[in-house]
């Protein structure tokens, strides 16, 4: 659907200004998204129906740190707030990691194992 891509699309460029952050502040991901916006392309800030607010970050420690684990593109960075029905009738959760904005939608409606394996936990961030 045009709402899922337009989610995708824009929680990957939350990450990719996450990652430009880092680059101009000691490798460091930012603890909000006030501190990214200005690397957030224009074009996507036009957008009206998705906003930072919808996101959470998941991954507040160093870009080395995240480059450390066997698979750090399927690392979660930011995800979504709130899961959502989608047009199927599944929950689902959009995510980003350093490749790309993903969405995520169990079979069972449960996100917690899947998460666990997807996020670097918050004592391990720390550098």
């Amino acid at each position: 659907s045009e709402e899922l891509k337009a989610k995708r699309e824009y929680s990957f460029n939350l990450t990719r200004a996450m990652w430009e952050y880092a680059s101009r502040h000691n490798d460091r991901f930012p603890t909000n998204f006030e501190q990214v916006t200005e690397f957030i392309p224009p074009e996507a800030r036009k957008q009206t129906n998705v906003t930072p607010g919808q996101f959470v970050i998941v991954y507040q420690g160093t870009t080395t740190g995240i480059q450390k684990y066997a698979h750090p593109e399927r690392i979660m960075i930011a995800k979504e707030r709130q899961p959502w029905k989608n047009s199927d009738g599944k929950w689902a959760l959009v995510w980003s990691s350093m490749a790309a904005g993903e969405v995520y939608s169990p079979a069972d409606g449960k996100f917690d194992a899947w998460e666990k394996q997807h996020t670097i936990p918050p004592e391990a961030q720390k550098e």
